[in-house]
């Protein structure tokens, strides 16, 4: 904590040995705590089939916290982890603040993937639309184009079929 805080507004710093930071601001509606390292009274494994599968974390005050991989993240287990989510759990009241957290994240985490795949579907389908204009354009101008090189030969035809005509009728007198 900052030296210039009392606990009554609790703020959280980082300090670097000279500056400090402040990590957390106090909130109207939860209010967090500095646990310390002692706090951790013991660490036990949850094993099955003789492989950890989860932690439980007792704390000074005796509450004991739990937490278990799922079956498809038991290859992941790591102790570290199991000790954070005890820790978070701890923080946040309950294991079903933590829950309750955690989708939350997760609920916006995938709405803002789902609007990064839509912005990007927009893009595609930008890009699609102007990559279909500029083909029409060229096929119209194509079109423009031939139409211009067939009046220019039918003109040219013309004023050799009429110059033919002078020669042989400057011929016939």
């Amino acid at each position: 904590m900052h030296p210039d805080h009392d606990s009554s507004n609790l703020v959280l710093y980082a300090s670097n040995g000279t500056d400090f930071a402040p990590l957390m601001w106090p909130s109207t509606s939860i209010y967090f705590t500095l646990l310390d390292p002692t706090e951790i009274t013991d660490i036990q494994l949850i094993r099955q089939d003789g492989e950890p599968i989860g932690t439980i974390v007792t704390f000074a005050d005796g509450k004991r916290e739990k937490a278990v991989c799922t079956l498809a993240d038991r290859p992941l287990f790591s102790i570290e982890q199991g000790v954070t989510i005890c820790l978070c759990k701890k923080l946040l009241g309950s294991s079903a603040a933590y829950n309750r957290t955690i989708q939350n994240a997760m609920r916006s985490y995938h709405a803002q993937e789902k609007a990064e795949a839509e912005r990007k579907a927009r893009e595609e389908e930008a890009k699609a639309l102007a990559q279909r204009r500029a083909d029409k354009n060229k096929r119209r101008h194509e079109k423009r184009d031939q139409a211009r090189r067939e009046r220019e030969i039918e003109i040219q035809k013309e004023a050799y079929l009429r110059a033919l005509r002078e020669m042989q009728q400057e011929s016939n007198i």
